[in-house]
């Protein structure tokens, strides 16, 4: 029995280090310059963007400008954002931080993109409320459920049991939070003691 997991345990870490290697730059790098010249380089109109966050106007939708970039910049800078750059620093060295920045850059675009299709499929709901995000351009955009289910359908059932269900809520909350961060953090310290033993040992 121990010879099979170790069997499984090896195949998935070495098609894991193959995904997260060469592949996985190639794909997302490549997806931030092609969107980047779909978009005209978009970047370019960074003041401008700012400049209409802050404005405080709500461009038909049920939050502010500045309310929506905050949502999005809470889902999406995470505990990735923080410790992959920490274990970018630590594994690559200093330089590894240009490409972090370089990437950002780019990713700028792969960014607008998903912002635009979201307000682009979203729609009002009966009660006067918006619905989009992911969800709703899979389901609007690509015609990815069908006409017989409805992704938001399933997205407000899903919801609706992790509200009535508050202790599975918190435990997926910290299974999903709590244990990537500390395994995260655990990989970092050894990183660092590695590095420092061999430097300093």
């Amino acid at each position: 029995m121990a010879d099979i997991q170790e069997f499984f345990l090896n195949v998935l870490s070495d098609f894991s280090g193959f995904l997260w290697g060469v592949p996985m730059i190639v794909l997302l790098f490549g997806t931030h310059l092609f969107l980047t010249f779909r978009t005209g380089v978009v970047q370019r109109h960074i003041g401008s963007a700012i400049k209409m966050t802050l404005s405080g106007s709500k461009a038909g939708g049920d939050i502010s400008n500045f309310s929506a970039l905050m949502v999005a910049m809470a889902a999406t800078v995470g505990t990735g954002n923080i410790i992959g750059v920490g274990t970018a620093i630590a594994l690559g060295g200093p330089g590894a931080v240009f490409w972090c920045w370089l990437t950002g850059v780019f990713g700028i675009a792969t960014k607008y993109a998903e912002a635009l299709l979201s307000v682009k499929y979203r729609y009002k709901t009966e009660s006067g409320t918006m619905i989009g995000g992911p969800m709703v351009v899979l389901e609007k955009g690509l015609n990815l459920f069908g006409s017989s289910r409805s992704g938001v359908q399933d997205f407000q059932r899903t919801m609706d049991l992790l509200e009535e269900n508050p202790k599975l809520s918190a435990y997926l909350e910290n299974l999903i939070g709590g244990v990537v961060e500390v395994r995260t953090i655990s990989d970092i310290h050894s990183a660092f003691a590695q590095d420092i033993s061999r430097h300093f040992g």
